[in-house]
């Protein structure tokens, strides 16, 4: 056990989600400063540092590859709602589509599935978005779709893979 933590420049090799948010964790409390090169910049990063910041935390930059943290002696207690969990809303996306079915999810964050949105227009899904409401319509057959993920925000589909490429509905 640490008698005390103090803040540093901490350089991420990878932009990890949990490594980002353990550090903004530990060096919110932490004596001095400390900076996060290379950070997750996924949207659970900046509801972190929302969610941390209303509880008297001193952070800033989380969404872009460095965020600082200037320590804080205490933290108080908030009420605090978290965003909309974006993989949950796209895998439910992605399983209803796979089954030629329709659905309507509410209170999410539609910015948030900009890429899978735009892999299931192009499978063939008709989409209606509005504000934190989606409608996804299936086809009874999907098109085959390229897809290669990496870390957030930066997408490629440079590599294929077929998506759903067995499923053949008649």
């Amino acid at each position: 056990m640490a008698d005390k933590i103090i803040g540093k420049d901490i350089h991420l090799d990878f932009p990890s989600v949990g490594a980002t948010e353990n550090i903004m964790l530990l060096s919110s409390l932490a004596e001095g400063e400390t900076k996060i090169i290379n950070a997750a910049q996924e949207p659970e990063i900046v509801d972190l540092q929302n969610f941390l910041n209303k509880m008297g935390a001193k952070i800033s930059g989380a969404g872009s590859n460095v965020i600082k943290i200037t320590g804080v002696k205490n933290l108080k207690d908030v009420s605090y709602n978290i965003m909309p969990d974006r993989i949950e809303a796209g895998t439910i996306l992605c399983a209803v589509a796979s089954t030629g079915g329709n659905i309507t999810l509410k209170k999410v964050v539609p910015e948030h599935l900009t890429p899978v949105l735009h892999k299931l227009e192009e499978s063939g899904c008709i989409l209606d978005i509005k504000n934190d409401t989606i409608k996804l319509n299936a086809p009874k057959k999907l098109n085959n779709v390229e897809i290669k993920t990496m870390p957030y925000p930066r997408i490629s589909y440079r590599y294929a893979i077929s998506v759903c490429k067995h499923f053949n509905y008649s």
